[in-house]
């Protein structure tokens, strides 16, 4: 199962992590999508977290590591998270780590049938302290 979803990261506008704890458990995974290039250098990113990992900090330390990727090996300028407003412990972790509130997007994303509005956040590449 990880391996087809590892397999996603070797395409140039998608990479993939997987966050482990020092016991090798899995404690979230990140997607970095839609990676465009030239005058963009942009980027989404969706996250999970394992529920039994959640609320130590081990995603906000993952994170960091992911951004520092994003913006050093991949050279990107900007990331975008788009969340939706109910799911307050994913926009806490964004917001904890830096991303700023840009806007809202009506009816932006089809989740199981319905289109779900987001929260749109943002991090660019001034706002890394490595």
């Amino acid at each position: 199962m990880f391996l087809t979803y590892l397999e996603k990261s070797k395409k140039e506008t998608e990479k993939y992590f997987i966050a482990w704890d020092c016991d090798n458990n899995i404690i979230g995974v990140f997607n970095v999508s839609g990676i465009m290039r030239g005058v963009f250098k942009s980027a989404f990113l969706g996250y999970y977290a394992s529920i039994d990992k959640a609320g130590r900090g081990l995603m906000s330390k993952a994170l960091k590591l992911v951004l520092s990727e994003v913006f050093t090996t991949l050279d990107l300028h900007r990331i975008e998270a788009n969340i939706q407003p109910t799911n307050t412990q994913s926009i806490h972790l964004a917001v904890r780590n830096g991303f700023l509130k840009e806007g809202f997007s009506p009816r932006y994303l089809k989740i199981h049938g319905i289109w779900q509005d987001h929260l749109q956040l943002r991090f660019d590449s001034r706002r890394l302290v490595l």
